[in-house]
């Protein structure tokens, strides 16, 4: 997965109109792992997910920060929404609750591991809605509305001292249609060590604007995997 990559998956994404990008991660490659990251996360994400916190105190920015900090941090998403979709079925059609308590139970893991992805929760939305093995559709929505409003009060896209600071490329999107606006196209700036994406776009008046988002942690874990993946390919040729 390269950094070019991003860029081209943001735009493919807003185009298709999901919060799916058709690309994924090599699996033998993995970004250096904050072993106290995983560890706060896990906390946040159990007490979100199996203690029943108010969702209005829960910290999500605290959630999203940590993620970042994780070894299963997966910005792009791709390949956690390939194995929420593989696991579906299983579960969906499974004759009884016994049957589904094996596949559940990976599920269950899978999105506890990436409940600070807006994507992954979104998706688990739509598989709720179908079928309440998935969730609980109210509180998978108040999730999604959490992350929501966590991204959105980090700031208001203006400039970049005010760019919305980014975890995964899906917030990218919900900043964008959360104000109603049309994507003209995306350019990516770097500015010493913070990296910027600059989207011009047509605002619900009809006007031209433009968007500031932060997107340094997403883009630092990719060049993280670039050089890790490098790193693989040197050995393998010696």
């Amino acid at each position: 997965m390269t950094i070019r990559c991003f860029a081209r998956c943001f735009l493919t994404l807003i185009l298709l109109g999901v919060f799916l990008p058709p690309q994924a991660f090599a699996q033998s490659v993995s970004a250096p792992t904050d072993y106290y990251g995983d560890f706060a996360y896990q906390k946040l994400a159990r007490t979100l997910l199996e203690y029943q916190p108010r969702i209005s105190r829960f910290d999500f920015t605290a959630l999203r920060s940590e993620y970042t900090r994780t070894q299963q941090y997966d910005p792009i998403g791709e390949e956690t929404l390939e194995a929420m979709r593989a696991l579906a079925p299983k579960i969906q059609y499974a004759k009884d609750d016994e049957e589904a308590a094996p596949y559940l139970e990976d599920y269950n893991i899978l999105l506890r591991d990436h409940i600070a992805h807006i994507a992954v929760v979104a998706q688990a939305i739509i598989l709720s809605r179908e079928n309440s093995r998935f969730g609980d559709l109210k509180k998978l929505q108040a999730i999604r509305d959490g992350l929501l409003e966590s991204l959105l009060k980090n700031g208001d896209g203006l400039k970049p001292e005010t760019a919305y600071e980014i975890v995964t490329l899906a917030e990218e999107t919900a900043v964008l249609r959360s104000g109603g606006y049309t994507l003209n196209g995306t350019q990516t700036y770097k500015t010493g060590v913070i990296y910027y994406n600059v989207h011009d776009v047509r605002t619900p008046d009809n006007l031209q604007g433009v968007v500031f988002t932060n997107v340094t942690l997403p883009m630092r874990h990719l060049s993280a995997l670039d050089a890790a993946q490098g790193s693989a390919l040197d050995l393998r040729k010696r």
